[in-house]
């Protein structure tokens, strides 16, 4: 993944989610990560780091591995689909 050139900003695109409870985050996390994997067909979620509306920072996808959602800007990878 070395050097790393850019960074994503990127929001997760399913319904609107404004709750601040840590529980109800940590839920809409696990919804993001099983749509990654089932329909999508990552590894893992595809977000290195989630914010959440309570402002909470959550990791995501270990940072030794390249991120999968962010379609042709994955070096090396033909559409950004990183299975690892």
């Amino acid at each position: 993944m070395l050097p790393i050139t850019r960074i994503t900003v990127h929001h997760d695109g399913m319904d609107t989610f404004s709750s601040t409870s840590q529980a109800d985050a940590a839920h809409r996390i696990e919804l993001i990560r099983e749509a990654h994997v089932n329909q999508r067909k990552f590894a893992d979620i595809g977000y290195h780091y989630i914010i959440d509306p309570g402002g909470r920072v959550w990791e995501g996808r270990n940072v030794r591995f390249q991120g999968a959602h962010v379609q042709d800007n994955n070096e090396g990878q033909p559409g950004g689909h990183v299975p690892g």
